[in-house]
């Protein structure tokens, strides 16, 4: 055997074993990513037969256990089961994301907190300096200083007035600066009374109708009969 062929056959020897090595990690990935697809099916089909055990489990235990007096009712559900049942029927990918959180996604979150949190603890809490209030009775309840804001036409007292502009013209901006969680580089914020604010977050508290609207403040209920 010549010098060439002997390099040819270290060569070609070489060349297997590298292809035989690599032929192992594709199985091993390909083993791994199927136990990780069976596992994700399970726990996806878990979740989805859990949501009806959570309801029937509740409801059930309550009618059993609970005092004549004390029915379930409408109220009762949706103010007491409320959070369990919105987790329940969340979809799956926001639940496995919850439930089973990936070191990226922790990694990017400590990047985050690491960047950020310096600045944010070192900040001043805005107070009530940048808003105003005063306990007379104004034809308006809230007063903008128009030198500060472009000219609305929201100067009617007692009409329901809608805020509407495209996105990112600072419709919430400016709700922010009737409640005072923003900076006032100039201007006035004058809030005559009490306000409520409403987020976009739906909840729900445990009462009825009226305590859910009124917040437990009768006189307002009493002033306005």
């Amino acid at each position: 055997m010549s010098i060439e062929s002997l390099i040819i056959f270290h060569e070609l020897h070489a060349i297997q074993n590298f292809r035989m090595k690599i032929t192992d990690v594709r199985n091993n990935e390909v083993k791994a990513l199927q136990k990780r697809s069976i596992a994700a099916a399970a726990v996806g089909t878990v979740f989805q037969f859990v949501q009806y055990m959570i309801s029937l489990v509740c409801f059930g235990t309550y009618a059993a256990i609970a005092p004549a007096d004390q029915p379930l009712n409408s109220q009762k559900i949706f103010s007491e089961h409320h959070p369990t049942l919105k987790f329940a029927h969340d979809p799956p990918d926001t639940k496995h994301q919850r439930l089973f959180p990936t070191p990226c996604r922790l990694y990017s979150v400590k990047l985050l907190f690491a960047s950020r949190g310096t600045g944010f603890h070192h900040n001043q809490t805005l107070g009530e300096r940048h808003l105003a209030r005063r306990r007379h009775h104004h034809q308006r309840r809230i007063l903008v200083d128009q030198r500060s804001l472009a000219a609305t036409n929201a100067d009617r007292s007692g009409s329901l007035t809608a805020i509407v502009g495209r996105i990112g013209v600072g419709k919430t901006s400016l709700l922010s600066a009737i409640l005072g969680d923003i900076y006032k580089v100039s201007g006035n914020v004058i809030v005559c009374g009490s306000m409520a604010y409403v987020t976009q977050q739906p909840f729900i508290l445990s009462g009825s109708l009226r305590d859910n609207i009124l917040f437990g403040r009768m006189s307002f209920l009493n002033a306005h009969s």
